[in-house]
């Protein structure tokens, strides 16, 4: 989940408007940059660096809305081609009942909203989605069919210790242990600020006891090559200096974070990064819309980029050693959970998302990403839509251009190389960071064996063009496609952004807002 802070529904309706139309805002996004400037030439730096045979995945909450009984599902996700699935998903897994598949969320006095959410939102919606539950045996059996894995979730905070060894034990007799394992979720938040969750997980040190509680009850039924990780906060995404001292939660997570510290029972530390526009941009910016489309545009781009170093650097410098896994990551307003409030998923996401996906290879400490979410809902965490039509599921928002991530970095024998891109520039933002920026232009380089997979991302309004000598030979046949989102600012619910063939040379033009794949075999 993110932190955004409450916003009320109209301000955020009123702040969707330039994501909800079918049309772009004339000039506001496509004024920059009239002459095209200089070609770019693409240079790759430092040696290759070897992938895990698995890296990209959903969260995939399947209560929520995941229809794991329905047969079209499953060739649908094979389509996307994920290497994991999150189970049972993300905030859901702390009040999973492992022996009926429903959720068990207790009403409260005083309950957050997101308590609330779960009482009155997910709880009843699971037993209408799912009247028989959602039972991990028939999970495995799609995930395996999709062709991912498995990262695993064990519920921390509303089953005993008693009862979630069982289900190991039983998981254990059965063959269908995963590697990874996940020690819970957000409890760094306590399920925004909930007075019940907070009073069982009131900081990081009492967590990271429960934490070991479980883990050494289940651990005699663990793969002896299990992955075990812990959480942090992502207290420097948004707020890198200072946080409000009258925010409890802000505060929590910025302790929080202070306090990580590598500790050897555990291998990966798991953080959430959502973008999003509102705590990219800021409230005050969404008020002037459409006239300042580009500076939004900027934020979350920055946001995205500099901002994803900024936390995940943090996170590494407190965690030496420890593999990072982004657990949640993706397309994702706060409010749009809460309140429905129509947030659509435009190009603003799709270049948001693509630059989180570059910027996370950077690191590499990231050996784990999930995109939140697996949702057929068609709405802006969705990858998939319903459809009365033969194929019964469409591919929406950025189920195309994950599908080239998760296909270029796919094992075994995947690596990943940073290409600097030489007259790139250097945009700065005026989102709620100050000084936040990107390059206009980014790249990276994959291969796989002899297959080589160039990906480039052009960020900015003019086609750029690229000079690939460096990267490819002259005489070396290679296809090249491009994504496009020429209308920034138009709904992508309906479909996703298909690919269009470019001219197989090693110059290229990079249209406006695309993201290019080059393939070639050397």
């Amino acid at each position: 989940m993110d932190d955004t802070p409450r916003i009320s529904r109209r301000d955020l309706v009123m702040g969707s408007l330039l994501v909800m139309g079918g049309s772009t805002l004339p000039g506001a996004v496509r004024a920059a940059n009239p002459d095209g400037g200089p070609d770019l030439r693409l240079r790759p730096e430092g040696a290759e660096r070897p992938l895990r045979n698995r890296m990209h995945g959903f969260n995939s909450p399947a209560n929520y809305a995941v229809p794991i009984e329905d047969p079209d599902f499953v060739p649908a996700v094979r389509r996307i081609g994920p290497h994991y699935l999150r189970f049972p998903g993300g905030t859901v897994a702390n009040y999973y009942n492992w022996r009926t598949g429903q959720l068990d969320v207790a009403r409260t006095q005083n309950p957050s909203i997101y308590r609330k959410f779960l009482v009155d939102f997910a709880v009843p919606s699971s037993r209408r989605l799912h009247p028989d539950g959602v039972l991990y045996d028939d999970f495995h059996a799609m995930a395996t069919a999709t062709g991912a894995g498995i990262i695993f979730l064990p519920n921390l905070e509303t089953s005993s210790v008693e009862n979630e060894t069982a289900r190991l034990a039983d998981m254990h007799s059965k063959g269908l242990v995963p590697r990874h394992i996940e020690l819970g979720n957000e409890f760094h938040h306590g399920l925004l600020g909930d007075p019940e969750t907070m009073r069982i997980f009131p900081d990081y040190r009492t967590t990271l006891k429960i934490q070991k509680t479980y883990l050494d009850a289940l651990r005699r039924y663990l793969r002896t090559d299990a992955l075990i990780a812990v959480q942090a906060a992502n207290s420097r995404l948004h707020h890198p200096d200072a946080r409000p001292p009258d925010n409890p939660r802000a505060v929590m997570e910025r302790e929080w974070d202070d306090q990580l510290r590598p500790e050897p029972w555990f291998d990966a530390v798991t953080t959430h990064l959502y973008p999003g526009l509102s705590r990219s941009a800021g409230i005050e910016m969404l008020k002037d819309i459409p006239g300042n489309a580009d500076r939004i545009y900027r934020a979350m781009i920055a946001r995205a980029d500099e901002g994803f170093e900024r936390s995940l650097g943090f996170t590494a410098s407190r965690m030496p050693g420890k593999e990072i896994w982004v657990t949640e990551w993706g397309g994702f307003e706060i409010e749009n959970t809460f309140s429905q409030a129509g947030v659509h998923f435009t190009g603003l996401w799709f270049h948001q998302v693509t630059r989180g996906l570059l910027a996370m290879h950077r690191r590499p400490e990231v050996t784990v990403t999930n995109y939140h979410a697996l949702f057929v809902r068609g709405d802006l965490s969705s990858v998939l839509r319903a459809t009365d039509t033969r194929e019964k599921y469409a591919h929406i928002n950025s189920a195309t251009l994950l599908n080239w991530f998760f296909e270029a970095t796919r094992g075994p024998n995947a690596h990943y190389q940073r290409v600097l891109v030489d007259g790139s520039r250097r945009m700065t933002a005026e989102g709620t960071v100050a000084g936040e920026g990107f390059r206009d232009v980014e790249a990276a380089l994959f291969r796989q064996y002899r297959k080589r997979t160039l990906l480039v991302h052009n960020a900015w309004s003019a086609p750029r063009t690229l000079d690939l000598s460096t990267v490819v030979g002259a005489e070396t046949p290679l296809s090249a496609e491009a994504l496009e989102t020429p209308e920034l600012l138009a709904s992508l619910h309906r479909a996703a952004p298909q690919p269009r063939p470019l001219p197989s040379r090693p110059t290229l033009i990079a249209p406006p807002y695309s993201l290019v794949r080059v393939t070639w075999t050397a």
